[in-house]
């Protein structure tokens, strides 16, 4: 297995573009005389929290792929952790869809020890309990405290059915991703009914046929995560559930930091839906879609002339800053990727 080669620039100059066009546009929307007051008067140390609840978030994380592998006989060193889950931040950043990282994580574990199946079971299943996690944070959030989403009634309750029936097919798909040796016909012609809606039935036999080999793939990470005793996949999941609170509650702090009382656990839990949004825009790490979403979480807890700083400040912390540190650590991984034969490097991190 080998390093992917490939000029990252245009795509990362794409996803500057379009995040920093998304960013003026909700500046431009809502700056007012205002804004200069509050600017002028921002408390620099609620900037410091912020960045801290970001580091303490990405801590989280290297805890969560720890647990991982743990769950599959395998100590991962926390720098590897980290430099794994900084490599999928950064492409994550610079992809449709925030789906780019996966390939370069499996291949960071490969170089850390770990074969290349276990190394892509780690990266799969955590995606996928990823997903979990926030849907069952949301469900907890909406139903569990009660918490409106919208001062709208209907919209209000469109997200909460909507959140509900995510979790619920997320649920599903788990079962039968578990029980794939009996889910696979069903998957397989659900599959391939839908595509033929869209496209030629030869074209749609042979996608539903990578449909069926992506499935089972993933039912092989998840059952390889889950190990022989679910308990680490259960910490793992415990660990996206910090890393998610740390990650939303950069933006009331942010927010105090301006002189506004943002009703903390309001503000966080809006933030769910809104980045289950971002992992199905397709734009560069939901670039647009992220922005426009936080500024009408932010409309109406916090004044109107602040929600612009407040954007920008938190794709500063949430955006700009695992894109420049992501990206010196893809140089250096690189670099040191070089002559380097297959598993060959960091070979003590699977010694468990």
């Amino acid at each position: 297995m080998q390093v992917p080669k490939r000029r990252l620039w245009p795509q990362v100059l794409l996803a500057l573009c379009l995040t920093a066009l998304a960013t003026g546009l909700v500046l431009r929307m809502t700056w007012q005389e205002g804004s200069w007051r509050a600017l002028a008067s921002f408390d620099i140390r609620w900037l410091l929290v912020a960045l801290g609840l970001m580091l303490a978030a990405w801590a989280a994380d290297v805890l969560r792929l720890q647990a991982m592998g743990l769950g599959m006989g395998y100590r991962i060193p926390a720098w590897v952790a980290l430099r794994t889950n900084l490599l999928g931040y950064f492409l994550a950043a610079i992809t449709p869809f925030a789906i780019g990282g996966g390939p370069l994580q499996i291949y960071s574990l490969y170089r850390a020890g770990l074969p290349v199946g276990h190394a892509a079971a780690a990266v799969m299943g955590s995606g996928f309990i990823a997903h979990l996690s926030l849907a069952v944070l949301g469900l907890l959030f909406v139903f569990g405290l009660g918490l409106e989403v919208s001062a709208d009634p209907v919209i209000d309750s469109v997200v909460r059915w909507t959140l509900l029936a995510y979790t619920i097919g997320l649920f599903a798909l788990t079962v039968l991703l578990w029980q794939v040796h009996r889910a696979r016909r069903v998957i397989g012609a659900i599959t391939l009914g839908v595509l033929r809606i869209f496209m030629e039935t030869g074209r749609a036999h042979a996608r539903a046929a990578a449909v069926d080999a992506a499935v089972v793939e993933l039912s092989r990470g998840l059952r390889m995560v889950v190990g022989r005793w679910g308990g680490w996949a259960l910490a793992g999941a415990a660990a996206y559930q910090v890393y998610f609170l740390c990650l939303f509650s950069t933006v009331p702090a942010l927010g105090v930091g301006l002189g506004a009382d943002p009703p903390y656990w309001r503000v966080v839990a809006l933030q769910v839906p809104i980045y289950l949004l971002g992992s199905i825009v397709p734009t560069p790490g939901g670039s647009g879609g992220l922005e426009l979403g936080m500024a009408g979480v932010l409309l109406g807890h916090v004044p109107d002339y602040e929600i612009g700083i407040i954007v920008a400040a938190w794709r500063l912390l949430t955006y700009y800053l695992p894109l420049a540190v992501g990206g010196i650590v893809l140089a250096m991984f690189v670099r040191s990727s070089v002559g380097d034969g297959p598993g060959q490097a960091e070979r003590d991190a699977g010694s468990a």
